[in-house]
């Protein structure tokens, strides 16, 4: 039995008209993220007013976590998150030596006028930026290895087929033929 021509219903029909293109839906994710980072702000503010010295600390030592968002073009943002991995390592131990010793703003600004723990905040991010220059390509080496290793491993496969079935699995004893 053949099939019937059956209506498209209206739901289907006008799901390809309704969808929004790509730089629409990227207009309507960038005014909903404004609106996201907008209301975060709003709510982050008054806690870190309320906790000074701590918010002292954690945005003065993860500085270099923001300007890796800063300068970093890649949509996925890898850069920011290695960083800041890393960079909040290096923070959390003079947090918690600011928690321990009173949260005063005394103690957060002698904390970070000390050498050595900026030493630590900073060197943390920096060995994030290490990583992110130093591991990126070496996994595009490693992946060109493989596929080298992968492209031999075919070529030989090929080799041997044409030495059990001769030049005709190829396709060009056919070629040849025809010429002559």
């Amino acid at each position: 039995m053949a099939a019937k021509n059956l209506p498209v219903p209206a739901a289907k029909a006008g799901a390809a008209k309704t969808a929004p293109s790509g730089a629409k839906r990227q207009t309507v994710n960038k005014r909903t993220a404004g609106k996201v980072m907008l209301i975060i702000s709003v709510c982050l503010l008054p806690l870190g007013l309320f906790v000074l010295p701590t918010t002292l600390v954690f945005v003065a030592g993860m500085s270099p976590t923001i300007v890796a968002f800063a300068v970093d073009r890649n949509p996925d943002k890898y850069l920011p998150v290695i960083v800041g991995s890393l960079n909040l390592c290096g923070v959390m131990p003079v947090a918690f030596e600011l928690w321990q010793g009173g949260s005063s703003l005394d103690h957060a600004l002698a904390l970070l006028a000390d050498p050595f723990n900026l030493a630590i905040m900073f060197g943390a991010a920096a060995i994030g930026w290490v990583i992110n220059m130093i591991v990126p390509p070496m996994v595009a080496d490693v992946m060109i290895w493989r596929n080298q290793a992968e492209i031999e491993r075919w070529q030989a496969r090929q080799q041997a087929l044409i030495e059990e079935w001769s030049v005709k699995v190829t396709g060009a004893a056919d070629a040849v033929e025809r010429e002559t």
